[in-house]
């Protein structure tokens, strides 16, 4: 700009020919104060550009350090979604799904795409009896996508924002399944727990007159003179007094918690035993047969076996018809180990009580108290076994327990510990 004026004042530089030559006639002040004032404030303009570009640039970098954090937020918020072990969903004010976290997903068994939208009353249906303060918890019935329900546990958190126009709800569940079932099985071992001291205190007090009342009543019975009818009723004084002492027993091996003394024993013959005795018990005329092509060798202990395998024969033949069968069938797994099977003729397991039957204190017959196969249960446990029970689809019922394979040096080294 200096040049220029300069030079159009000196006469070097034309003027613009559409223009009048007096406005470019400058006296050397006026050319002076021209030239200063313009460079003085494109000197001024060019500071503040500069200062504007400097503050751009770093207003630039604070921005790409926030979208980096924001980022990074965003992904830990996320992961530690994606971590929590308990349900989380995110709901509008219309009560429809708007997010829901893997644990969510896998509880109520549904995809991500079918929940979003969804109602969520349709996977808690009693919702509307919740209380309506913030952060409520309430224990109540969760319904999957499949219809199958389960107790579920609830916290509802109100979520507010100022530019939403309606509040948005975060329900946190946990899937109480798994816990309810832990607290069964805590309530089982406080039924054994106080089952034990009862049965410690009672055992001798009631098996020593039971003794004497049996011995009394076969005096009595071998009196010659003593007419049929009365014969009949004493024999089923006896028969009573054999079921007490067995309850006795059966009380006494739920609540003694022995070491197992392991040796290698054949289920066949222990098992051939059971079922050459357990119909002359009763006097019954069901039939108790083995199906072993084989001797089947396995380390357990003798007794504890046999008061398992005596335990479901009875059971089975409880259950069995006058005129029917119980079968007795094992085999060596390939895994190592055994199955022992049990199946009856008689009416089956009622599905509600499947879940329940191995249940201390639980029977399905009138006159039982629910021991038998809680011992069972027990023993095979101490085998680091398991039992089941099922129905036949030919009628009846099918108790199977596997053992796996005991360790050998057990049985044959006396100072090895036992299993317990």
């Amino acid at each position: 700009y200096s040049v220029i004026a300069l030079g159009m004042s000196l006469g070097y530089l034309p003027h613009p020919p559409d223009q009048p030559s007096r406005l470019y006639v400058l006296t050397p002040a006026d050319l002076a104060f021209s030239v200063l004032s313009n460079v003085a404030a494109m000197s001024i303009v060019a500071m503040l550009s500069s200062w504007l570009a400097v503050q751009l640039d770093r207003a630039g970098g604070a921005l790409v350090v926030s979208e980096t954090d924001r980022e990074r937020l965003a992904s830990r918020n996320e992961s530690i979604i994606r971590s929590i072990a308990s349900g989380l969903l995110t709901a509008d004010g219309s009560g429809r799904i708007t997010s829901l976290n893997p644990a969510g997903v896998e509880i109520l068994a549904i995809s991500v795409r079918d929940a979003l939208g969804a109602d969520v009353e349709t996977f808690f249906p009693r919702l509307e009896e919740a209380p309506g303060d913030s952060d409520a918890r309430v224990v109540s019935t969760g319904r999957r996508a499949d219809g199958s329900e389960f107790p579920v546990s609830l916290a509802f958190t109100r979520l507010s924002r100022s530019d939403a126009t309606e509040s948005e709800s975060l329900i946190t569940f946990y899937d109480l399944t798994e816990i309810m079932r832990l607290e069964a099985v805590a309530r089982d071992a406080e039924q054994l727990a106080t089952l034990g001291r009862v049965a410690a205190t009672l055992a001798h007090e009631i098996r020593n007159p039971l003794g004497a009342i049996s011995g009394s009543v076969e005096l009595v019975r071998e009196n010659p003179s003593l007419p049929d009818e009365d014969k009949q009723l004493l024999a089923i004084v006896v028969r009573e007094v054999e079921r007490i002492d067995q309850l006795v027993r059966d009380m006494l091996d739920v609540a003694r918690r022995r070491d197992a003394r392991l040796e290698r024993v054949d289920l066949v013959e222990l098992c051939s035993e059971v079922a050459a005795i357990a119909p002359r018990t009763d006097g019954s005329s069901i039939r108790v047969l083995v199906d072993a092509d084989a001797p089947v060798v396995q380390v357990m202990d003798r007794d504890m076996m046999r008061q398992v395998v005596w335990n479901l024969v009875r059971n089975a033949m409880q259950a069995s018809p006058s005129t029917g069968t119980v079968r007795i069938g094992m085999s060596e797994r390939p895994t190592g180990g055994f199955e022992l099977v049990v199946e009856d003729d008689g009416p089956g397991i009622p599905t509600a009580e499947l879940d329940r039957i191995f249940d201390a204190f639980h029977s399905g017959r009138t006159r039982g108290v629910g021991l038998g196969l809680a011992v069972v249960r027990q023993i095979v446990a101490m085998h680091d076994g398991s039992v089941h029970a099922e129905n036949r689809k030919a009628g009846g019922a099918r108790f199977s327990v596997r053992i796996p394979r005991l360790a050998e040096h057990r049985a044959s080294d006396p100072e090895a510990p036992s299993s317990t």
